[in-house]
């Protein structure tokens, strides 16, 4: 029959109902008390669905199945609804609900007469109470069953999260204890309760043993306390004699409730991977707990004869003295990581380091011997201490040939470790249930795996041995006997036996991987390497590693029971503060996140700058309290005096004065008192330039621009509206400088050629000048104008400015291939009036696009000519030459606030570089006495410092781009000269050496799309970086290319003097029979490095620059090209003068087909090549 709703249902379907069998569809038979039978139409009720727990509302006659049920119901009302009901009557009979006082919703529910489910029988819903924010039904254990199954999906949910989630199904919050309950409550219900899983595990070990048949797994109590526990899968044990026979062993501490130290023995299997072995769970880590664990291991292995096997641990005490008792004959070898880090609590320095290492490395004893005589020089105590280790232990040159095991590291423990994180943290049965199903996927995942490898060895050691493979190019091969072989090389002589399978450097013997020099034997011999490869590394003894099936478990409830005794988990002393989660890494250690370790740093105390204590312990700690007392006084004198000061001023002349910055402090009366006295507080000054905001007012200046932003601090909107019409009048006077008559210069007469007038020149010539000042200016203007538009602090608009850059320079080079081909073809053809005229509307029109959209953009406060502030520096700096500098930061001059005394720029953190320059934000005793804050002359700010600081370190990459400029300023000279000497002639078509500049365009129209679209989203998966490269990787990437495009004009001027010299060319000054279209390799790896280089440096320029100085250091990055065309002049200007010394052609002769044009190009690779190094 269908229902009306969810809650419609017949009486006879209730649970325990006593109604009799219906007679008919509509009909009922009840009796009465005197037996009489009587019909009775079926009743129709609403009984309660609890699934449909979504907009509670009571009806009358809705039925409830238990009084349970009904109270989840009420509750469930209540804190939907957000009301004060309380229970008047609460029992097994009858329920009576009413609501605060004043509201007339009530309730009233009691068993029906024919069943014992609970009927709502009366029933009032209306309330006239306002919602309540707090309420009493609002319980733990209420949050922690409405919401298992989202713990249950995300156990790792932060209470952050979840409360954020009771806000949006509730509106309510909660406490964080009561949150923090809640999903301990949730939490225990879903992994088990952590006390009564300690009885659980005689059942858990029985189901392994029944599930898993030859497992091993044991419990082991103690006076009724747990005291171990050790579980080994059969798959494991019987996959082990796959993998080789290295043992690594370690422990890591249990995150639960009651604690412990899980101990675990992990194998390495043929594809270098980890294979764990076995594991345990003991109440502390000491040389008992290891003792009975390796004795156990021992003994479930059946391990007898302990000499081939090999144990890697770390010098934890109890550790060894179990591996020394019990494995005496094994090789036991040291992390050499830990190793370092007690080394290095006494020698900190990167020196001590590598040479420890190369100690380590090193394969033959007397390399060892030559490294451990050079740490002796290093230091005589080093040295000892090293000593005092047996190398057997940690030295490559003494390890046994027999497990195959060259590894220095315990890496395999450490990522068993993390591979189990999240099992750490559950329960004790659940932590060993969750470890079997990690281990039952893994087996299946690396059996998968198998179906794809090829060949007989696995692929990880293949790797290995194609990187000694491509190494054994630099290692020449001679035999010197049947299977015996001298290879020589870099690094000295080796011998390699082929058939014992051995060489010199016993580097193969150790790792079983043929070595490099062996490498070099096999390419001599034809022989396939994989074929000598050990056969542990094989595919074969990876599929038996992996063979076994590990079975999974049953649903706990079917488990064996075993009736075990009652076991309590041990004692457990909990530490104050929440249990950290991750390893606390050494100071040695590098971190993965975005800040800079500190590891080298000695600290110092603030106060006396001694490093035997901190200023908490510090001995004139009283007397610095002091000091920061008088200094507090003075700064308060000097602000009212200067408010008394300015008072004055404002009685005698109404004028306006523009507001000063106040000084954050003003300390040291004198020079004695500088030495003595400290700050009375730190700064807190940040400088980031990766979260930089562009909201702030910054300021623009460049190499054009700087005589309007210098001089005249426009903002950058009114800088750029300025040159752009500078630019534009200058064109609109050079169009009418080639249009009209009286402006051009009379016709030649033949060869004669009348002068022009001084008007007509001085218009062309005014023409040119205006344009080039424009564009001097605008270059600069308009990237950082536009650059500003997006905020790089926000991660999707910074990518999109990197992607700006490119774009901006796509534009420029669209611009120049149009003027190139379409502008120049209209001046040969139509007249340079119409050439001229075409640009000069175009420029129009940008301008009115400029203006049209400037309700829309980013406008940028000027802070000031930043040449003046430089200026300052230099100036204060040398006033107080003779000044010492103070050993704490905070005592140099910076104003109060977020913002620095320049307008539109923040603050920039101190630097310890160029301490020089510090002297100009030194407060003198002049300077606190006098009223000289306000002068920058005298007295510079740290920002003011600092942006001096960032340009003297910009410099090295401003050198750098120069020299590529260079390189790209043979456009526009050798590589025409070099066409000039080629065949021209392409079919019926001739092919001016100037035009091929045109594909050094296409090149770069071609790349910026493919590098931003392409090239980025590949290099962002590898680097990790927003933008794929940084600025520096890619303008070195840039160097790179140059270097293959003047390497590639060098091969093409070498193939072109072949062919004159074979042609009999040499002495003719002739073009040689060679197409020109060789030359376009070259013009297109310009192109390609322009893309990475100028694009870089642009970016980087903008991104490094201060807050206040960006359109300035944009402008350096054209400055880099007009520097780059003199440096080529000057290049060349040397090379003729010294190469026709003697009466020699030179090798740039006005007949090149006489001259060595390619050294050139080889010198021009050759700078290059350094500059890409230095």
């Amino acid at each position: 029959m269908e229902q009306d709703s969810d809650y419609d249902t017949d009486l006879e379907e209730l649970e325990g109902s006593d109604v009799e069998k219906e007679e008919s569809a509509d009909q009922g038979v009840i009796v009465d008390k005197h037996g009489r039978k009587k019909t009775k139409k079926k009743v129709k009720v609403r009984r309660w669905r609890p699934k449909n727990n979504k907009g509670v509302e009571f009806k009358i006659g809705m039925v409830f199945m238990s009084v349970k049920e009904l109270r989840a119901a009420i509750q469930e009302y209540i804190l939907q609804n957000r009301v004060g009901v309380h229970y008047v009557k609460n029992d097994l009979q009858r329920i009576r609900c009413r609501c605060q006082d004043g509201c007339p919703w009530s309730l009233y529910a009691a068993p029906h007469s024919r069943h014992e489910a609970f009927v709502v029988k009366k029933y009032v819903g209306k309330h006239d109470c306002e919602r309540a924010w707090v309420v009493k039904q609002f319980t733990a254990k209420y949050l922690a069953s409405h919401y298992l199954e989202k713990f249950r999906a995300d156990d790792k949910m932060s209470l952050k999260n979840f409360a954020l989630i009771l806000q949006q199904d509730f509106n309510m919050s909660a406490s964080r204890s009561k949150l923090e309950r809640a999903r301990r409550f949730a939490l225990t219900q879903i992994n088990g309760d952590e006390l009564a899983q300690y009885n659980l595990l005689w059942d858990f070990a029985a189901e392994i043993r029944r599930s898993n048949p030859g497992s091993t797994i044991f419990v082991n109590a103690k006076a009724g306390l747990f005291e171990n526990c050790y579980m080994s899968l059969d798959a494991c044990k019987r996959g082990l004699p796959g993998c080789r026979t290295v043992i690594g062993i370690d422990g890591c501490h249990m995150k639960n409730r009651f604690g412990g130290v899980m101990l675990a023995a992990v194998g390495v299997d043929p594809n270098d991977c980890i294979f764990p072995i076995a594991l345990a769970i003991v109440e502390v880590e000491d040389t008992n707990s290891w003792k009975w664990f390796l004795s156990t291991l021992t003994e479930d292995l059946a391990i007898e004869n302990t000499r081939p096997w090999t144990i890697i641990s770390d010098r934890q005490k109890g550790l060894i003295n179990a591996v020394y008792t019990l494995w005496p004959n094994a090789a036991h070898m040291f992390c050499v990581r830990h190793l370092h880090q007690n080394f290095a609590e006494h020698w900190r320095d990167d020196v001590f380091k590598n040479k420890l290492w190369q100690i380590a490395r090193a394969t033959r004893e007397v390399d060892w011997q030559q490294y451990m005589d050079e740490m002796k020089a290093l230091d005589q105590d080093a040295y000892e201490y090293l000593e005092g280790i047996d190398p057997r232990q940690w030295c490559k040159a003494f390890f046994d040939d027999l497990p195959k095991c060259d590894l220095l590291l315990n890496n395999i423990c450490e990522v068993f470790n993390k591979y189990i994180l999240d099992a750490r943290e559950m329960p004790i049965v659940t932590c060993l249930k969750k470890i079997m199903n990690q281990l039952m996927i893994r087996f299946v995942s690396k059996r998968k795996e198998t179906e794809d490898m090829c060949g007989t060895i696995c692929p990880k050691i293949r790797k290995k041995l194609d990187k000694n493979i491509d190494f054994a190019v630099n290692y020449a091969a001679s035999p010197a006997a049947e299977q015996l072989f001298k290879v020589e090389g870099l690094r000295g002589e080796y011998e390699v036996n082929i058939q014992k399978l051995e060489c010199t450097c016993r580097a193969w013997q150790l790792s079983g991987i043929p070595c490099r020099h062996a490498c070099a034997v096999f390419r001599h011999e034809r022989i396939k390497p994989e074929s000598v490869v050990h056969k542990c590394y094989s595919i074969d003894a990876f599929k038996a590693a992996y063979g076994q099936v590990i079975m999974p478990c049953s649903d706990p409830k079917v488990w064996p029971k075993m009736n075990g005794p009652a076991m309590r988990p041990p004692k457990f002393d909990k530490q104050v503060g929440r249990p950290s989660k991750k390893r606390k890494r050494s100071a040695l250690e590098e971190e993965d996140g975005t800040r800079m370790s500190r590891h080298g740093l000695v600290g110092h105390c603030s106060i006396c700058n001694s490093i035997e204590h901190n200023k908490r312990k510090c001995p004139r700690r009283g007397e610095h309290a002091a000091a920061q007392e008088e200094h507090a006084v003075a700064q308060e004198e000097h602000a009212a005096g200067q408010e008394e000061h300015a008072a004055a001023e404002d009685d005698i002349v109404p004028v306006h004065v523009e507001p000063q910055p106040q000084p954050i402090q003003v300390v040291l009366a004198d020079e004695e008192l500088q030495m003595q006295a400290q700050p009375p507080q730190k700064m807190a000054v940040k400088r980031n330039n990766a979260a930089k905001k562009k909201t702030l007012p910054v300021q623009k200046t460049s190499a054009g621009a700087s005589i309007v932003e210098s001089v005249m601090s426009y903002d950058i909107s009114e800088s750029t509206s300025v040159i752009n019409i500078l630019q534009e009048q200058g064109l609109v006077v050079l169009t009418l400088s080639a249009s009209l008559p009286a402006l051009q210069p009379p016709s030649c007469l033949g060869s004669v050629c009348p002068e022009a007038s001084l008007l007509q020149n001085g218009t062309f010539f005014l023409g040119l000048y205006m344009i080039a000042l424009g564009t001097g200016g605008i270059k600069p203007c308009v990237s950082s104008f536009g650059a500003d538009q997006f905020d790089d602090s926000d991660p999707t608009e910074r990518v999109k400015q990197g992607s700006f850059f490119n774009w901006f320079y796509f534009s420029i080079n669209i611009g120049s291939f149009i003027s190139g081909t379409v502008i120049v073809w209209i001046q040969d053809n139509s007249g340079w009036g119409i050439g001229f005229a075409i640009p000069t509307v175009f420029m129009a029109l940008a301008i009115a696009s400029f203006f049209s959209a400037s309700n829309m953009y980013r406008f940028q406060k000027p802070g000031g000519s930043p040449l003046t502030r430089v200026c300052q520096v230099v100036v204060s700096a040398f006033r107080k030459l003779h000044a010492e500098a103070p050993h704490d930061a905070s005592l140099l001059y910076e104003v109060d606030g977020q913002h620095s005394a320049i307008e539109g720029s923040r603050k920039l953190e101190h630097t310890s570089e160029l301490e020089f320059l510090d002297k100009a934000a030194i407060i003198s005793s002049a300077d606190a006495k006098s009223d000289l804050f306000t002068n920058p002359w005298r007295l510079c700010t740290v920002t003011q410092v600092e942006e001096l600081e960032i340009l003297v370190r910009m410099f090295p990459v401003f050198a750098t781009t120069i020299i590529f400029n260079a390189v790209y300023a043979q456009n526009s000279s050798m590589f025409r000269e070099q066409g000039m000497v080629l065949d021209k002639q392409v079919r019926s078509f001739k092919v001016p050496p100037a035009s091929l500049s045109t594909f050094d365009v296409i090149s770069v129209i071609i790349w910026v799309p493919l590098y931003d679209r392409v090239v980025i989203p590949i290099a962002r998966k590898f680097t990790g970086r927003e933008k794929g490269f940084s600025e520096l990787q890619r303008i070195g990437i840039g160097l790179v290319l140059s270097i293959v495009a003047m390497v590639s004009a060098a091969l093409v001027e070498m193939k072109r003097l072949e062919i004159a010299m074979s042609e009999g060319l040499t002495h003719e000054k002739v073009a040689v029979p060679m197409s020109i279209l060789w030359q376009i390799p070259q013009y297109f790896f310009v192109g390609a490095a322009e893309v990475f280089t100028n694009i870089g440096q642009l970016e980087f320029f903008y991104d490094q620059a201060p807050d206040a100085m960006r359109s300035l250091c944009a402008a350096f990055a054209l400055v880099t090209v007009s520097a780059g065309s003199y440096l080529s002049s000057i290049i060349l200007t040397l090379v003729a003068y010294l190469t026709t010394q003697g009466g020699n052609p030179g090798w740039i002769p006005d007949n090149l087909n006489e001259g060595h044009l390619d050294r050139f190009f080889w010198l021009i690779a050759g700078i290059s090549f350094v500059n890409l190094l230095l």
